[in-house]
């Protein structure tokens, strides 16, 4: 289904990436220049209101090369069920995640979907649980009464003693499943920037602000204002 760009909600708490990288839709939006065809993006809502769950590189080289259409897989939904899909989108295709988009798609999980246990959250991330365990870990804190739902439906603490000991050995909780490689590296990080470029903070803005309806009472005094905020920061 081909759909307007203006159409695709940008909205950063989904976008589950560590950064966009700006190379990348400098090559997708030559390609697209070049009449390339690319797969659909994915979307969650209606074909005139809805939110991206894969295709971030594309939607903004889309936007950079100009175009005002684009082709998308609609899928029935709203926000909650896009962030799900995006959690898990790059797992198995497109641009490789980096260990960073695994902690951030995490990060975005517990934010979202909190109330879920660790497996849970560890299926829809593509991850392992050792990770959610550690970055609820350090979401958690000394706060022991915490708990979560798990996949069937019960409720468990939210963190699991990490020196729990094996019944039938001294082996420990962590020494009986320890993490796999690329996860020994793991490094906390609380906060992880979405978007680390000017030029794609800006492209998302004038996506929001297309979506003003031309009938709209307010429209040139909001853009008014938009323009004097502009003026300032360029003064600056």
């Amino acid at each position: 289904m081909i759909i307007k760009l203006c159409n695709i909600e940008l909205d950063q708490s989904t976008q589950c990436r560590a950064e966009m990288r700006q190379e990348v839709i400098d090559e997708y939006t030559q390609l697209m220049l070049d009449g390339v065809e690319f797969p659909p993006v994915e979307v969650y809502g209606t074909k005139h209101a809805c939110w991206l769950a894969d295709g971030w590189h594309r939607v903004l080289a889309a936007r950079q090369a100009a175009r005002d259409m684009i082709d998308a897989d609609l899928k029935h939904g709203g926000r909650s069920e896009a962030v799900k899909a995006a959690l898990n989108a790059n797992a198995v295709h497109g641009l490789r995640r980096t260990n960073a988009d695994k902690r951030r798609a995490v990060e975005v999980a517990l934010r979202e979907f909190g109330n879920l246990s660790s497996r849970a959250i560890a299926d829809m991330c593509g991850v392992s649980n050792h990770v959610v365990d550690r970055m609820r870990a350090d979401q958690v804190g000394q706060n022991p009464t915490s708990t979560v739902t798990g996949q069937d439906g019960k409720t468990y603490p939210a963190t699991k003693q990490k020196q729990e000991v094996n019944r039938d050995s001294n082996e420990t909780a962590e020494d009986a499943n320890p993490p796999r490689a690329e996860e020994e590296e793991y490094i906390p990080q609380t906060t992880i920037n979405p978007v680390s470029n000017a030029r794609q903070y800006a492209t998302m803005a004038i996506s929001q602000l297309e979506r003003i309806m031309d009938d709209d009472p307010l429209k040139t005094e909001q853009l008014e204002r938009v323009r004097n905020w502009i003026d300032e920061r360029i003064e600056k």
